[in-house]
């Protein structure tokens, strides 16, 4: 027999309202969707290497936006954890391919995507400073701005997935949680 507890808790309406703070799924606002940088869109090229320009947001010098460091940094990087820049990015393996997408922890490098030679060169321009600092990876920058400022050259990157923690019901756990007749109120 199945035994079932009978709980007689007043609850406020707003509990089981995704467009209230009480209801909704902290995770993607209630929107049940979440965004996320898309593999798809940033890794164009998988048949050329990094620096040909394997990734979407590789300049034409060379540089690549959101990696926050020049190509040959990103090499040192790369050599420290094994393999270099100049290797196709789909014969590299899955750990090498996440160096570069999620960061590493292995050398401190410099950030910024102009030499120290180049700065010297600049007259009239106060450069900033370039810090060291392990390198973060490309999905991190990323996402890191997509938190702070969604605009039209992040967003190429960027598709809608459903959200993990609500799984597309846009109410939070406690919400979720209540059953009534052994059914979530979604």
């Amino acid at each position: 027999h199945k035994v079932t507890e009978v709980l007689e808790v007043p609850f406020a309406r707003s509990l089981f309202s995704f467009n209230a703070d009480e209801g909704k799924c902290l995770r993607c606002n209630g929107l049940g969707m979440e965004e996320e940088i898309d593999l798809k869109k940033l890794i164009v090229h998988p048949e050329k290497t990094i620096r040909e320009g394997a990734l979407a947001p590789t300049l034409p010098t060379g540089y690549i936006m959101y990696s926050q460091v020049t190509i040959d940094v990103l090499n040192e990087v790369c050599k420290a954890e094994g393999f270099h820049v100049d290797i196709p990015w789909n014969e590299l393996t899955d750990e090498q391919q996440n160096v570069i997408l999620y960061g590493s922890e292995k050398i401190k490098v410099p950030f910024g995507k102009h030499s120290i030679e180049s700065r010297l060169k600049w007259t009239g321009i106060k450069a900033k400073p370039r810090e060291d600092g392990f390198y973060k990876g490309m999905i991190q920058i990323m996402l890191d701005i997509l938190r702070r400022d969604r605009n039209a050259n992040i967003l190429k990157y960027v598709s809608a997935i459903t959200c993990k923690d609500c799984r597309g019901k846009r109410l939070n756990k406690l919400a979720l949680s209540i059953l009534i007749h052994d059914h979530s109120i979604a």
